[in-house]
C-alpha cells in the first residue's frame, strides 16, 4: 500500500527549503509560489505520484498494489517500466489503457481494454465482443485530458505523439488489434502534480421554474434585483461584505454554463430554470440568505407583472435544499523532487486466502507479476 497523502508539516518543509512550488498554469489564480499559509488553510494535499513508487513496491515480490491518488498514466507505466520497456512506450500504452474501453468503438469506462506492450511498441485489442480497437478511437483518447493534442507533460519527462503510428490489423484469431508505435519520451526535472482543497463554506440552494413571456424577457434583471436584495438587508449586509456569504443565481436556459462568456443575452427557449446558489460561513446562513433570495425572485415585482400570486414554479420542497460544505483547490502545483521514492515508502499488508499457498507456488506467483 502507497499513500499520496502529505502531511503540512512535510509540505511545509518542501516549500521553505526547496525549490519554488509553483502553480501548474501561471493564470490559474493560485499562490505563486505556494506559501506554508497555504498549506495550513488546506484540509489535506495529495500527490499524483508517478510510476516509481509503484515499482519500487512490485520489487518487494508482493502480489498487488494499492495506492492513494496517482498519476493515471502512472500506474500502467511502472510495470512494464520495471520489465525493462522504455519509458515513452510504457507512457503511451497507458495513456490509452488509463479509462480502460473508453478508448474503444464504441467507448465505455465500465469496459477492460487489453494490451501486449513490448520494448518497440505495444497491441492492443479488445476482450468484447460487442466492442473494438480502431485507429479512431485510440487517436482519439490520446486527446483526453490533454491542453495539446500530441504532448503531455509528466513527472521526469514529457510524453510525445507528434510522430505516433497506429496501424489497424486483423489477428489470426480474427480479432482487429491496433498496433501502436512511435512514441518518444523528453527527460525534465522530476516534478510532482500537488492537489489541495481549502474549505469555502456551506452551500445551500434554491430551485425555481419560469414559464411567463414577460418575465423570460428580463431574467437576469429579475434575478441581479434578488440578489441586490439580499445584499441591501441588514442581516446580510455584513456577511456580504466581509466574503462570509455569495449569493449567485444561475439561469438554465441563458447562462449557467458559460457564465460571462455566453454570446446569447436573453432566454431564447419557452421556460428556464433558476438556481440560487448561496455559499456562506455557516449552514444557518446560507439556507437563510438562500430563502430570503427565494422569496425575492417569487414575490418580487418586476416591470409588466400580470399577477402577485406567484412568480415561478418550486419543484422542490422545502424550497431551500442544504447541500454539503464547499471545498476549492486551493493547491494545484508543482513539487520539485529528487527522489521520486522517499515520500511515499510502501506497506507491506497481508490478507487472509481462503487457502494456503505453497513456497513454490508463490515463487510462481511472484515471477508471473
Amino acid at each position: 500500500m502507497i499513500r499520496s497523502e502529505l502531511s503540512k508539516d512535510t509540505l511545509g518543509a518542501a516549500v521553505v527549503g526547496g525549490e519554488p512550488v509553483v502553480p501548474v498554469s501561471a493564470d490559474a489564480g493560485l499562490a505563486n509560489p505556494l506559501t506554508v499559509a497555504d498549506v495550513e488553510q488546506a484540509d489535506r494535499v495529495v500527490a499524483l505520484i508517478g510510476p516509481e513508487p509503484v515499482m519500487a513496491a512490485l520489487e518487494q515480490g508482493v502480489d498487488g498494489v494499492i495506492t492513494g491518488r496517482a498519476l493515471d498514466i502512472g500506474l500502467f507505466m511502472a510495470l512494464p517500466m520495471l520489465r525493462g520497456v522504455p519509458a515513452a512506450v510504457a507512457a503511451h500504452a497507458g495513456k490509452l489503457l488509463e479509462c480502460g474501453g473508453l478508448a474503444l468503438d464504441p467507448g465505455d469506462s465500465g469496459r477492460c481494454i487489453w494490451a501486449s506492450v513490448d520494448e518497440t511498441g505495444f497491441t492492443v485489442r479488445s476482450p468484447h465482443d460487442g466492442a473494438r480497437a480502431t485507429v479512431r478511437s485510440l487517436v482519439s483518447h490520446t486527446f483526453y485530458e490533454r491542453s495539446h493534442p500530441t504532448w503531455e507533460d509528466n513527472p521526469g519527462g514529457a510524453l510525445d505523439l507528434s510522430a505516433a503510428t497506429y496501424v489497424e490489423r486483423t489477428a489470426d484469431d480474427g480479432v482487429v488489434e491496433v498496433r501502436c508505435e512511435g512514441a518518444a519520451w523528453h527527460e525534465a526535472p522530476y516534478t510532482l502534480l500537488l492537489e489541495g482543497a481549502r474549505r469555502e463554506g456551506y452551500r445551500a440552494v434554491s430551485l425555481l421554474g419560469v414559464r411567463e413571456p414577460a418575465l423570460l424577457e428580463q431574467a437576469r434583471a429579475w434575478t441581479d434585483s434578488a440578489e441586490a436584495a439580499v445584499a441591501a438587508a441588514p442581516r446580510f449586509a455584513d456577511a456580504i461584505a466581509e466574503g462570509r456569504l455569495r449569493v449567485h443565481s444561475r439561469i438554465f436556459g441563458l447562462d449557467a454554463v458559460l457564465g460571462d462568456l455566453e454570446p446569447h443575452r436573453s432566454v431564447t427557449g419557452h421556460e428556464a430554470g433558476v438556481l440560487v446558489d448561496v455559499v456562506a460561513d455557516s449552514e444557518e446562513l446560507a439556507k437563510e440568505a438562500a430563502y430570503y433570495a427565494f422569496i425575492r425572485l417569487f414575490i418580487g415585482p418586476y416591470p409588466g407583472r400580470k399577477t402577485t400570486a406567484g412568480n415561478a414554479a418550486a419543484p422542490l420542497m422545502p424550497v431551500v435544499v442544504p447541500v454539503a460544505d464547499v471545498y476549492s483547490f486551493s493547491i494545484y502545483h508543482l513539487l520539485p523532487l529528487e527522489d521520486p521514492v522517499a515520500l511515499f515508502p510502501t506497506t507491506v499488508t497481508s490478507f487472509p486466502r481462503g487457502a494456503s499457498r505453497t513456497p513454490a507456488e508463490e515463487e510462481s506467483a511472484h515471477a508471473t507479476v
